[in-house]
C-alpha cells in the first residue's frame, strides 16, 4: 500500500514526506488492526461457517470496484494536481510526469478512506474466502503445493504491482490505473458469477 500511495500523495497533493509518513502510519495501523480481527474471526470464530464465502468474495470484489469508482478523478470531485515546489520538492513536476497539466487529483479524504477500507477488509476477506473455497474443493489431500502457489502468486503481485503502478502513473497518470485495475476486478467478478452454481456446494 505505502509503496505507491505515499509517492502519489507527494506528487498529487504536494504533501511533505513527514505528512505522508504520518498519514500512511495511521492508515497502516487501522488496516492491520482490522485485517487481524477479520483473520481471527475466520479462523477462531469459524466465520466461514456462518457467512457464505462465495458471497463474501463477490461482495469484497464489489467493494474494490466501488472504491475505484469513488476515487476516480472525475472533474466534479477532483482538483488539479499541485505544481512542483522547488523548496519542498513536492508536487507534480512536468519534467518527470507528462500528465501534470491534465491529471486531476481526487479529494484526499475519500482517497485515504477507500484505501483503508479496501486494504483492511475487502482484499483480506476476498483472499480468505477464496482460500477457504479452494481448500474445500481439493479436500483432505496435501494442500502444501496449492498453498505455496497461492503465496507465490501473491508475492509476484506485490513485486510487480508497485512497479506497474509507478510506471503507468509516471507515463499517463492515475486514470489509466483505475481503468485497468477496475476492469480486472469487474472481469474477475463476472467469471465468479459464471461459476456461481458450480461452487455452490463449497
Amino acid at each position: 500500500m505505502s509503496s505507491v500511495a505515499g509517492p502519489m500523495m507527494t506528487v498529487m497533493y504536494a504533501f511533505t514526506g513527514r505528512k505522508v509518513v504520518l498519514i500512511m502510519a495511521i492508515a497502516q495501523v487501522i488496516v492491520r488492526s482490522v485485517a487481524l480481527v477479520l483473520v481471527q474471526m475466520f479462523f477462531l470464530c469459524r466465520l466461514g461457517r456462518f457467512v457464505s464465502c462465495r458471497v463474501l468474495f463477490i461482495f469484497s470484489n464489489s467493494v474494490v470496484i466501488i472504491g475505484y469508482i469513488i476515487t476516480y478523478p472525475f472533474p466534479f470531485s477532483s482538483n488539479p494536481m499541485q505544481p512542483f515546489n522547488e523548496t519542498t520538492r513536492t508536487g507534480c513536476s512536468s519534467q518527470i510526469y507528462s500528465c501534470c497539466d491534465t491529471q486531476l487529483a481526487v479529494n484526499i479524504i475519500p482517497f485515504v478512506v477507500i484505501m483503508i477500507i479496501t486494504n483492511s477488509f475487502a482484499l483480506p476477506s476476498a483472499a480468505l474466502s477464496l482460500d477457504t473455497i479452494y481448500s474445500k474443493m481439493i479436500g483432505k489431500i496435501d494442500q502444501d503445493l496449492i498453498q505455496s502457489v497461492f503465496v507465490i502468486a501473491v508475492d509476484i503481485i506485490q513485486i510487480i504491482g508497485p512497479i506497474y503502478g509507478a510506471e503507468v502513473f509516471s507515463s499517463v497518470g492515475l486514470n489509466l490505473i483505475h481503468i485497468i485495475n477496475g476492469s480486472v476486478y469487474i472481469l474477475g467478478t463476472i467469471v465468479w458469477l459464471m461459476a456461481w452454481r458450480w461452487i455452490r456446494p463449497y
